[in-house]
């Protein structure tokens, strides 16, 4: 194994590599008066632009790249410029670090810059492989992601449906990213994933569209109300795209949404964004969606989410539905 610095060796012990992850969007007012943006330059004996480490296994060489990053230490905002906040980092995740300021670190959060307070958080890395993986699956059947093709060590338990980054082939797995952990799966537990399709996830509140293997899409979302009307999971088509309809309610209510692709007995993806049409008199044509833009994502679901539908912002929803048809696989996992 070829090194760079301490702090590479210290990562390469343990028996996971933390990767960064996304948190959930919710978008509020905070009070960040306190909070200077006067720009540190950066001291290189602290942060490492970007460090290398080469290990081999059975004969292939997989290089890894670190990025700066910080990991929260608890659950912490994400705010924006204007002091909005764009999301959450839970605790233990990490952000690539782009700037470090006197009070904030700026990170990139859902292709957005965004800030953190340097109390939420401590400063620390983000491995990956250097190349791009080769393809997408998800688990068929409940397994293990492991440290090495002997199976000696359990990085992570890993739930069917999971999704996994395929980097390279070694005999008999797959050596991948999943679940935020990086290590080798058994082939025979893992389908490929190919053409067009999508994938959800809840914990997350979060959707990707793929094209092969790119993703050409990705949007906040909300799914079925947890513990009672929840988004079922698993891998699923898309068999009616109907759209230009009224969805009614529990209570009786009809709201028009431009978009449905059903994909598990009436569940599908659609718009649900609050936005009224009028005509050149002002007059109202038509109310779309019922939902305002910042319940997307974050923990709206938890009490007020769907009855199973994935619902998604008007304009997300409308690009989605130019990639999907019948046939279009979804998976949607926790």
């Amino acid at each position: 194994m070829k090194y760079y610095s301490k702090k590479i060796i210290t990562l390469m012990l343990t028996s996971g590599i933390s990767l960064t992850t996304m948190g959930c969007t919710n978008v509020k007012s905070v009070d960040n008066s306190e909070i200077t943006m006067e720009y540190i330059e950066e001291d290189e004996s602290e942060l490492i632009d970007e460090a290398i480490f080469e290990e081999e296994y059975e004969g292939e060489s997989i290089v890894f790249l670190q990025d700066n990053a910080v990991r929260a230490i608890k659950d912490t905002e994400i705010i924006d410029i204007n002091g909005e906040i764009i999301g959450y980092l839970p605790k233990d995740e990490e952000l690539k670090v782009n700037m470090k300021y006197t009070d904030l670190y700026e990170v990139k959060y859902n292709d957005k810059m965004g800030y953190v307070k340097n109390t939420d958080v401590i400063e620390d890395y983000i491995t990956r492989p250097q190349d791009t993986y080769i393809s997408v699956a998800y688990i068929n059947e409940d397994t293990s992601i492991y440290s090495d093709t002997y199976e000696s060590n359990i990085v992570k338990d890993l739930s069917k449906y999971e999704s996994a980054y395929i980097y390279y082939e070694i005999g008999d797995y797959c050596y991948v990213m999943s679940d935020n952990n990086i290590g080798f799966v058994k082939k025979d537990k893992l389908n490929i994933l190919d053409g067009t399709f999508v994938i959800v996830d809840i914990s997350n509140q979060h959707l990707d569209l793929y094209q092969n293997n790119e993703i050409v899409m990705s949007s906040p979302v909300v799914t079925g109300k947890d513990k009672k009307t929840p988004t079922k999971i698993g891998i699923h088509e898309i068999y009616d795209t109907r759209g230009n309809r009224d969805l009614i309610g529990d209570n009786g209510s009809r709201h028009y949404v431009d978009v449905m692709n059903k994909f598990y007995k009436g569940q599908g993806l659609h718009d649900a964004e609050y936005d009224i049409h009028y005509d050149e008199s002002g007059n109202v044509i038509k109310k779309h969606g019922w939902r305002d833009l910042s319940e997307f994502g974050g923990y709206t679901f938890l009490e007020h989410g769907s009855n199973g539908c994935v619902n998604m912002p008007h304009d997300e929803a409308l690009e989605l539905n130019e990639y999907v048809d019948i046939g279009t696989k979804v998976l949607v996992k926790r």
